[in-house]
């Protein structure tokens, strides 16, 4: 077994946020029209236990009335001004208020290193699963992170994903905006958030930045695959700060679903780690598809430090060539990895996924599909994380590990050019688009709608859908059908969410086997019956998101389907839709 090192450069992901900006903030992200509308009422992130992962430790004394607990072992004075700034961002402070998550009060702190490391997700050893969060977190903010992209990327990756999947403790991630690779924002998922600024993409090495990029770093599996784009969404301020108030925004959600359990019908299920009650519309699929489908697409920011304009959402073509035209970035050198065999996972006993054939099947990276070299074994699982290398907070240039061999890649010249939108329905700068609190919490507040194959009727303008049971087997749907039929002409913006599934092992022994089922998403105008309309289908093959943005006409009957191409499964998905006036 050759001996491993892990050598890491971190990084603040963008500027702090200053006060007087924060007012047109909460305008641009639909947090004052929300206060507006339901004024005392309006929800703040109360009842909802966090986490924040920053570069140092949260000063205890900033936040009157929260208890911050220091699992690693720091010092609640030992915090720094990013940390603080993005805290307050996050679940409020008497110099910031992000109103949306000053309820907030059960919070865990965490350094980057630690909570990467053997203080969370590795906390069992290099072989076991991650920690069980202490306070049962619905929500990681990591607006500080290492820019490392190594040999254990995947692991790291699949280990937060399947703390989304099986703990529904979402991970929301702030992605910069330079050709740096951002590994945390690469996973399937979590949340990716960054600055609606930019200018657009560029190409620094193989990736699409800012603020949208290629994943060229993610391991190259059949699951993990180059060539997906993130971020998710964007916000109208630097990456930290709309990391903290997505994260805010989040919880704000999570009690909204959480203390109105009639939006769920309900329907609750106990999370097998935390035990804590997590009802249909605040699981991790729902707040992600609630959050997408809520964005806006296209927007006017009022920041007095950038004002991006965006009236181009999804249309023409874009350039892919650096805005910089001599930038060259630096990156380590590509090293091979290879992930041991590993046994497919299931939920439970009752819905075991049907092991499917090498065609028509869901993306796996299984033995079957993917060769392993017998003598790698998971001993060379990264061992702890005992420190880093830390740059001023902030810097945005890419960085290198200082103990790997780097290549420079120059800017291609001349431009290519590519579709601004994807085949999931978004667009490479700007992913679902701005964040938008209103929007969002509208949407829950719609309430749940089940299919017409689950026994429901028509939806409404706002809602959403939690299935449990999809994909053929065990007696689960294959299709599901939602009919609506808008009484003004509009667009209509639908994202459904579905999470990669992550084979955990046991709490000895972490598998990390990946499965990516294929679902698609498909709005049809079926007005004049048989001859039925494609208004727009979302059929990405590589991504864990469909999303949907068109015109819809007043009294025409349309119909959202869910399908999937895979031999039957059984797994969730999450459901979110609006209607939105004018077109």
């Amino acid at each position: 077994m050759r001996p491993i090192r892990v050598s890491i450069l971190s990084i603040a992901i963008v500027a702090i946020t200053t006060t007087f900006a924060s007012a047109t903030i909460k305008e641009d992200l639909g947090v004052a029209a929300l206060q507006k509308e339901l004024g005392d009422h309006a929800p703040n992130g109360a009842g909802v236990p966090v986490t924040i992962v920053e570069s140092a430790s949260v000063t205890s004394a900033k936040y009157t009335g929260k208890q911050i607990v220091y699992p690693d072992g720091s010092l609640p004075l030992e915090g720094n001004a990013h940390a603080n700034t993005v805290g307050a961002n996050f679940f409020g402070s008497t110099r910031f208020t992000n109103p949306m998550g000053t309820g907030i009060t059960d919070i865990e702190a965490f350094r980057t290193g630690p909570w990467q490391s053997t203080k969370f997700l590795y906390q069992n050893g290099s072989f076991g699963q991650p920690r069980v969060s202490g306070n049962a977190s619905r929500i990681a903010n990591h607006s500080y992170q290492y820019l490392e992209t190594d040999d254990f990327t995947g692991d790291r990756l699949r280990r937060m994903d399947w703390l989304v999947a099986t703990d529904d403790f979402l991970q929301i991630v702030g992605t910069t905006g330079s050709g740096a690779a951002m590994p945390l924002g690469m996973g399937f998922n979590t949340i990716s958030i960054a600055p609606a600024s930019g200018g657009g993409p560029r190409l620094g090495t193989a990736e699409l930045s800012p603020p949208s990029k290629s994943i060229p770093d993610a391991p190259t599996d059949s699951v993990y695959t180059a060539g997906r784009f993130k971020p998710d969404l964007v916000g109208p301020t630097d990456a930290s700060g709309a990391c903290g108030w997505t994260s805010g925004i989040a919880a704000m959600l999570i009690q909204t679903a959480h203390q109105n359990p009639g939006l769920s019908r309900g329907r609750s299920q106990i999370s097998p780690r935390t035990k804590a009650t997590i009802y249909d519309g605040e699981t991790s699929e729902v707040i992600k598809a609630a959050l997408m489908a809520g964005a806006l697409r296209n927007f006017k920011d009022n920041n007095p430090y950038d004002s991006p304009e965006v009236r181009d959402y999804r249309e023409g073509m874009i350039s892919t060539v650096s805005n910089d035209p001599d930038a060259m970035t630096p990156r380590p050198a590509t090293r091979p990895t290879t992930r041991p065999a590993t046994s497919p996972t299931t939920r439970s006993a009752a819905n075991a996924p049907t092991t499917k054939p090498a065609t028509n099947a869901a993306m796996s990276d299984t033995p079957a599909t993917r060769p392993v070299d017998p003598a790698i074994t998971r001993a060379e699982t990264p061992p702890p994380i005992t420190g880093s290398t830390t740059r001023e907070a902030n810097q945005n240039a890419p960085a290198t590990r200082p103990d790997a061999p780097t290549t420079r890649v120059a800017a291609t010249k001349p431009a290519a050019m590519v579709r601004a939108a994807t085949d999931n329905g978004l667009d490479r700068r700007y992913g679902a688009g701005q964040v938008n609190a209103f929007n969002s919490y509208h949407i829950l507040a719609g309430g749940e709608a089940d299919s017409a194959e689950d026994g429901g009727g028509a939806i409404g303008e706002t809602g959403f859908d939690y299935d449990d049971h999809f994909g053929g087997a065990n007696g689960s749907n294959a299709v599901a059908t939602y009919t609506f039929k808008p009484t003004r002409d509009g667009k209509f913006i639908a994202s459904l969410v579905w999470n990669v599934k992550i084979d955990g092992g046991t709490p000895a022994q972490f598998a990390g086997q990946a499965t990516l089922h294929h679902l698609f998403l498909t709005l049809v105008d079926v007005s004049a019956g048989k001859f039925a309309v494609i208004a727009m289908r979302s059929a990405s093959t590589i991504d864990n998101t469909q999303n949907i943005w068109t015109d819809v006409i007043a009294n025409h009957e349309y119909q959202l389907i869910v399908t999937t191409s895979d031999v039957a499964f059984d797994w969730d998905y999450g459901l979110a839709w609006r209607m939105e006036a004018g077109r």
